[in-house]
């Protein structure tokens, strides 16, 4: 009897033994796995985080990777702790979506370098800060409905489909701010509807697009850096931005779809000094503060016609080189622009050309417009 009791005692003893060191190693096998690197291959778990204050953990994210080493899915970030599932992320195969939060958001993810589809932040209803700092690649950048919110991507270059900003700000509140300094090209971009108290978009370093900018009815767009882009290979739509002052397209040397800038309240200048050719109708009208603008290189307008019309305070307008218009010139209702009509309608190859009422006693063209 001892010796079957000393069998048994053994015999449990070294199943608790081996069961403890099963938990062990299991313990440790999951502890591996929460903070595997992303260079794994197979599925990674985020790092599991609490909240210091509210005592509330993040749910872990379990990835897939690919062969390249990217968390493949759709995801999606509503709080900052569950940003912190991302902690060691690069790579994204998929869709990041930031929102919809009622809360305050401030997201850092500063190892992500690849965004291999669509970044949308859309519905957030208090300050929402997001800061990618060594993203170098993203499909399209998508912010919408939000009540304010900034974007910092500093070391992003290409934008391969489209940057859009639609719906922002209620009511004259709320702030944008867009650091897209780093970005070289862009497939199309399209600001719609924003009605934010300021609205900043730093493209300082954008050279060519290659589809359309559409921007309209943006009330509190203030800046609006473009001073680098050289081709806009689609339509370029500026209209109803209300508080923006200048518009500095100075390298702009071609325009593939029209261009048209109007109904911008505080616009005073405008400088596309080197554009030489446009495929497509230029129409500069109904911006009321609009005092220059410089087309002094412009030589060509294809397919279309060229309208400078009822801005108010044009006192400048640079247009030494211009000599053929496909369909019609229309120059007038600029309330105290001063020209010699003669001079253009001598140089410009066009069909139709009107020069009137530029000044209230006519003396740029015709006293009344043909068509009043």
């Amino acid at each position: 009897t001892a010796s079957q009791s000393e069998m048994d005692t053994a015999s449990q003893s070294e199943m608790d033994t081996a069961s403890q060191s099963e938990m062990d190693t299991a313990s440790q096998s999951e502890m591996d796995t929460a903070s595997a690197s992303v260079e794994d291959t197979g599925t990674w778990t985020g790092i599991d985080t609490v909240d210091t204050e509210t005592g509330d953990s993040a749910t872990d994210t379990e990835f897939v990777i690919d062969s390249d080493n990217c968390v493949v899915g759709t995801f999606q970030i509503t709080t900052a702790l569950e940003s912190d599932a991302f902690v060691g992320v690069t790579c994204i195969r998929g869709n990041l979506t930031i929102g919809p939060s009622a809360a305050a958001l401030d997201i850092s993810l500063p190892q992500l370098t690849v965004i291999d589809g669509e970044l949308y932040i859309s519905r957030t209803q208090g300050q929402c800060a997001v800061l990618l700092e060594n993203l170098t690649t993203v499909t399209t950048v998508a912010v919408s409905y939000n009540r304010s919110v900034s974007l910092s991507v500093p070391s992003l270059i290409t934008i391969e489909e489209a940057l859009a900003m639609e719906g922002n700000g209620v009511a004259g509140e709320g702030e944008i701010e867009m650091d897209l300094r780093s970005v070289t090209e862009i497939g199309a971009v399209s600001m719609n509807g924003n009605e934010t108290a300021s609205f900043s978009v730093d493209l300082g370093s954008l050279k060519t697009i290659r589809n359309n900018l559409i921007s309209n009815g943006n009330m509190g767009i203030n800046a609006l850096k473009l001073s680098n882009l050289e081709t806009v290979s689609g339509y370029f739509l500026i209209s109803s931005a209300s508080g923006l002052g200048q518009l500095d397209l100075s390298r702009l040397t071609a325009a593939k779809g029209g261009i048209t800038i109007t109904a911008n309240e505080q616009l005073a200048d405008i400088d596309m000094g080197l554009l030489q050719h446009s495929e497509g109708t230029i129409v500069i009208a109904s911006n009321p503060n609009l005092a220059s603008i410089n087309l002094d290189s412009l030589r060509a307008v294809t397919l279309g016609s060229f309208v400078i019309s009822m801005n108010e305070k044009l006192s400048t307008l640079k247009l030494s080189t211009l000599e053929t218009v496909d369909e019609s010139v229309f120059i007038s209702e600029n309330d105290i622009f001063d020209c010699d009509a003669a001079e253009f309608t001598d140089r410009i190859q066009t069909p139709e050309i009107a020069f009137c009422e530029n000044l209230p006693n006519g003396t740029c063209g015709d006293a009344v417009c043909p068509y009043d």
